[in-house]
């Protein structure tokens, strides 16, 4: 499915978002030119920005985390297309669910999904983002001073840091 076959308005799902964010991977000449690997800065570029969905385009390097984070009321896909993320979700039990998303792999999310982003060992990645409906707020989460967990809501056009940090 490409951005122009999207209903405008329209909220997407996650499959049609994984879908818009392969197909804008499998397109070099779009994304590349948007690249910045620039040391100490997590560069994200928005190239769509639709009333059903948004399409960014992220550059990581170094030790980017964005932190434990939701997107509130909106699905979405991350697709990697160069380097590597680790994505890790909350889990209990005293453990945290921790993966490696590779070049060429893609995850999905409902708006209920918390996990955080950091780059594979500080090796320079790039990944497409899709969200629908656009962000409008996210929830980052933190540890209080009496270790609970807590959400913190942000402008869902600012950049996420880890709070714990």
């Amino acid at each position: 499915m490409s951005t122009e076959d999207a209903p405008t308005g329209t909220p997407l799902s996650p499959d049609e978002c994984v879908a818009i964010a392969e197909g804008i991977g499998a397109q070099p000449h779009v994304w590349q030119p948007l690249v910045n690997h620039q040391p100490g800065i997590r560069h994200y570029e928005r190239i769509v920005h639709e009333d059903s969905h948004e399409i960014y385009i992220i550059s990581w390097v170094d030790d980017h985390d964005t932190g434990f984070h939701d997107h509130d009321i909106s699905c979405g896909a991350v697709h990697v297309v160069e380097g590597g993320i680790f994505e890790e979700r909350l889990g209990f039990g005293g453990g945290h669910l921790e993966r490696l998303v590779e070049p060429g792999e893609t995850i999905r999310f409902a708006p209920s999904y918390i996990h955080r982003f950091r780059p594979k060992d500080g090796i320079p990645t790039t990944s497409i983002h899709v969200y629908s409906p656009p962000l409008r707020t996210m929830g980052a989460y933190h540890q209080g001073e009496d270790g609970a967990l807590i959400r913190t809501p942000i402008d869902g056009e600012a950049e996420l840091v880890n709070l714990d940090a």
